[in-house]
């Protein structure tokens, strides 16, 4: 399950209602009832419990559908190497000059980090 506050307004969910990819535009508390719970608006124009949005796993075509380009070491935009680890499952992570190594499992948080890194928005 996602939490409401790993997600930006911009990132990529899967949205369980819909059946499909959408992006994020609004994240706010609604209290109009007696449960207080976190919603999700998604760029359908509706809002969504969060339990109906879900992380998207990055794949490599996300990766190239961002703009980072194939390399024989990994994946390069910006001067940001994102690695992929295809055993025993695919996984991804960013490797930072300084040797810190960060799991992007899922396309939000490749967003996410992204953004921390070059103060500008990823996108598709």
């Amino acid at each position: 399950m996602i939490k409401a506050e790993e997600l930006r307004i911009g990132n990529y969910v899967y949205c369980s209602e819909t059946d499909s990819n959408t992006k994020v535009v609004d994240i706010y508390l609604d209290d109009d009832f007696i449960e207080l719970g976190h919603y999700i608006g998604v760029d359908d124009g509706y809002r969504y419990d969060l339990d109906q949005i879900e992380p998207i796993p990055l794949t490599e075509q996300w990766l190239l559908d961002f703009g980072f380009e194939l390399f024989a070491w990994g994946y390069v935009k910006d001067g940001i190497l994102v690695k992929v680890s295809k055993t025993p499952t695919l996984s991804f992570r960013i490797e930072l000059v300084n040797g810190k190594k960060i799991k992007i499992p899922f396309v939000h948080t490749l967003q996410n980090t992204y953004f921390c890194i070059e103060q500008k928005e990823l996108i598709e």
